[in-house]
């Protein structure tokens, strides 16, 4: 297969795959959106950006369960492991095919400061030890939880700036990671406690059951005094966070890599707002 052709095979894949994520979720049509229109002023540069993309997204929504493959989920996540470890990839395999490309491309980009395969390889454990989170349906005290999600979208951020070879990083914007923090394990909540995977605090879960509430449903859990007095303190950090992102970004605007933390800020300010519509009488509950 020609290189010219090679190229093709991985838009056709990413393509596919960003298929997927927006049937899923309309949310993903807008990241779709973003990173085409972006990448229009850039197309080869920032493949690696659209490649990487799709190969993090597909893993994560294997791990949670939100893609059916033909073995258990760790199990498939081990290969691809395998496979990037050893070099030999099954060219049969679009994800594989596709985690080809992202790992050669970041090898080749490698420089000091700028180690785009060990912060993916960072970011594939931690999306892999949310799975055992899931399997074994495992609680975690407040502390725990709060930086497993901040390493999380430390090792997120830091990829996404990698691959617009950005000299940003998440250290740089430490209220963005704050933010991020936030909204992924709150949006996502009620799907989360359905299938095992447990985002509410250790201790909240306790208070909880003190209130005569031992189940993981969201809907009974929502309406305890301990959940929602947590859910209210999740929001005003949110909330700080974000509100001391533009201040950050003025400081950086001239950098590249400042135009992608703004389209997250954005995003994430559109669905706070939706957020604070939403559960309007959660949190005004709580202001004297």
């Amino acid at each position: 297969m020609s290189h010219s052709l090679s190229l093709l095979r991985i838009e056709r894949i990413c393509l596919d795959e960003f298929g997927f994520f927006i049937r899923r979720h309309r949310r993903y049509l807008v990241t779709f959106l973003a990173i085409y229109f972006y990448s229009l002023f850039s197309w080869q540069r920032l493949r690696l950006l659209r490649a990487g993309h799709c190969l993090f997204q597909h893993i994560d929504d294997v791990l949670d369960g939100d893609r059916l493959v033909d073995m258990p989920a760790l199990a498939y996540v081990d290969k691809l492991l395998g496979e990037i470890d050893s070099g030999h990839y099954d060219l049969a395999s679009p994800i594989s095919v596709l985690a080809c490309y992202v790992f050669t491309e970041a090898d080749a980009r490698l420089r000091e400061g700028m180690d785009i395969r060990a912060t993916l390889l960072g970011l594939i454990t931690t999306l892999r030890f949310d799975r055992l989170r899931l399997d074994g349906r495992l609680q975690f005290a407040e502390a725990v939880l709060r930086e497993h999600h901040r390493q999380t979208f430390i090792y997120s951020m830091d990829v996404s700036l990698m691959m617009v070879d950005s000299p940003l990083r998440a250290a740089d914007v430490p209220e963005m990671v704050g933010a991020l923090a936030w909204v992924s394990p709150i949006r996502d909540l009620p799907d989360d406690l359905a299938r095992g995977l447990i985002n509410v605090p250790q201790e909240v879960l306790t208070q909880a059951g003190r209130e005569e509430v031992n189940s993981l449903d969201y809907t009974a859990l929502i309406a305890t005094p301990a959940v929602q007095d947590w859910v209210r303190r999740e929001f005003h950090l949110g909330q700080e966070n974000l509100r001391a992102v533009p201040r950050r970004l003025r400081k950086l605007w001239k950098k590249r890599g400042a135009l992608e933390i703004l389209a997250f800020f954005l995003e994430i300010n559109r669905y706070a707002g939706w957020y604070a519509r939403k559960h309007r009488a959660i949190l005004d509950d709580g202001i004297s």
